[in-house]
């Protein structure tokens, strides 16, 4: 997948790819003689699908990071690139940790969200893979 796509879109994207797989599942016959490998099969893709996860869980954090870093850095150079002469260095420090502190919220909250959001779609998969292990023939 391309690493251009937002967040919501690829979650979008990845229920779908859930959804297919728990379809699948539900339209198996179970007298059929491939039955247990596609089960297999489903696992596979749902195990793929997990790491693709991952992987793209670290790359949007990372991402979240970079941008935050940036903007820190930004707002740091602003503060003191159009601070008034009247202000003093101890509170353009105090104003700097202000922003500091709002930024590093700010990210902490983006982390939760990404995070949560990547959370429920490996809830998914679980929940497929429970399905697919109570369907294997004893």
């Amino acid at each position: 997948m391309d690493n251009k796509f937002t967040l919501k879109e690829f979650v979008f994207f990845a229920r779908h790819f859930l959804l297919i797989e728990e379809l699948l599942l539900k339209n198996l016959f179970e007298g059929k003689a491939t039955y247990k490998q596609e089960l297999v099969a489903i696992l596979d893709r749902l195990q793929r699908l997990e790491e693709w996860f991952f992987i793209r869980q670290s790359d949007y954090l990372a991402l979240v990071r970079t941008e935050f870093s940036l903007l820190e850095k930004e707002m740091c150079q602003s503060l003191v690139d159009s601070a008034d002469e009247n202000l003093t260095s101890e509170q353009i420090t105090t104003l700097m940790s202000q922003r500091l502190t709002l930024i590093h919220q700010s990210l902490d909250e983006a982390e939760e969200v990404i995070e949560d959001m990547f959370l429920k779609l490996n809830s998914l998969v679980l929940d497929i893979k429970l399905d697919v292990y109570n369907k294997f023939p004893s």
